[in-house]
């Protein structure tokens, strides 16, 4: 038997952080006597709009077998929507892995209780998507006061989070590093890690390789053009045949 711990993480780091729930996931197993090394996985939501299947937990669910142990802090780490928290978990009791939430110690997902699991999933999951379409709202109608006040937000044109490791970046972009990897080493997204290399021009450019014309061996290496570009062909020039009476 084997234990997960699955840790996703903002990457404007409004939310948990990692170490804090890492701790939790630690103190739960111990609390609930889950013996064993856990396995941790760490995620970084670059999207809320990015569906679990593309996240590192569907790592977890291939490599997971009947048994294994999948602890998480709350719903919201494994999906942002009703339909996307439900289909991961029954992805996971589809292959016989119990789940675990720290934050919501009534829910486990064993193989027990399986009417009073779908009503509290149900309703911690649609719960938890109206508290994100309530902050969206609150955060919608700050900012819009604080443009009325002459306050702008956000960072200058030009300006970035990666300034000052444009050296750094253009070496290990240069040494054959994936744009996509880099995004995450650097704990931002594809669109702006992309965006900061267009603005600084860190890309390295491909050499162009020159195409060589296979011509006929017994053809000289250069082409000699047929006319000159000085001499124009002229009906007098071109010698007339003799006629014969």
């Amino acid at each position: 038997m084997k234990i997960y711990g699955y840790i996703r993480v903002s990457t404007d780091k409004q939310n948990d952080s990692a170490d804090t729930q890492k701790m939790e996931i630690l103190l739960y197993a111990n609390k609930n006597n889950i013996k064993g090394e856990i396995e941790f996985t760490e995620d970084i939501a670059k999207s809320g709009k990015i569906p679990w299947k593309k996240r590192k937990i569907s790592d977890i669910l291939n490599k997971a077998v009947k048994g294994d142990i999948l602890i998480c802090t709350e719903l919201s780490r494994i999906g942002r929507g009703l339909l996307d928290v439900m289909s991961c978990i029954n992805e996971f009791k589809k292959k016989g892995v119990n789940m675990y939430f720290t934050k919501c110690d009534a829910l486990k997902i064993n193989g027990e209780n399986e009417l009073m699991n779908n009503i509290l999933l149900s309703g911690l999951a649609i719960a938890g998507e109206i508290e994100r379409s309530l902050i969206s709202e609150r955060t919608k109608n700050a900012l819009a006061y604080k443009k009325t006040q002459g306050i702008v937000g956000g960072r200058k044109k030009g300006e970035f989070k990666l300034n000052g490791k444009e050296e750094e970046i253009k070496k290990l972009l240069a040494d054959g590093y994936k744009m996509t990897a880099l995004a995450e080493k650097y704990k931002c997204t594809d669109a702006t890690f992309s965006n900061f290399v267009k603005c600084k021009n860190l890309k390295p450019k491909k050499e162009v390789k020159k195409k060589t014309v296979k011509g006929n061996k017994n053809m000289d290496s250069g082409i000699e053009p047929i006319l000159e570009d000085n001499k124009k062909m002229d009906a007098s020039n071109v010698p007339m045949p003799e006629i014969k009476i």
